[in-house]
């Protein structure tokens, strides 16, 4: 039997489960993300848009992040600021992610 995933907006008492698991995932723990954002700084974000958390057993195994322009330009992220340099976007365009989905969970149905 497989554990049922929840999907919902994150909340501030999912903060450090999204933390754990982008720690978990940078690349010198052998994984993909380009980057990392502090907890202050996805705090920001959750005030400025929906985060989006994916759950299992009370534990936090994927996540998408998304920020407005205005508040992305409160800090720097170069690969968000190379792609920024490279289309600008419309005036109410957002950031998409990052992405992370935890290595228990990944090529599930």
């Amino acid at each position: 039997m497989t554990d049922s995933i929840a999907i919902k907006v994150a909340a501030i008492n999912d903060l450090d489960g999204i933390i754990k698991l982008q720690t978990a995932n940078q690349a010198s723990q052998g994984g993909t993300l380009s980057g990392g954002l502090t907890a202050n700084q996805i705090q920001e974000m959750m005030t400025d848009m929906p985060q989006i958390v994916a759950i299992v057993n009370n534990e936090i195994v994927g996540f998408l992040l998304t920020t407005s322009q205005t508040v992305n330009n409160n800090r720097k992220v170069p690969i968000v600021d190379a792609m920024s340099a490279s289309y600008k976007g419309s005036a109410d365009s957002y950031i998409y992610g990052p992405i992370c989905v935890s290595q228990t969970q990944r090529g599930k149905d």
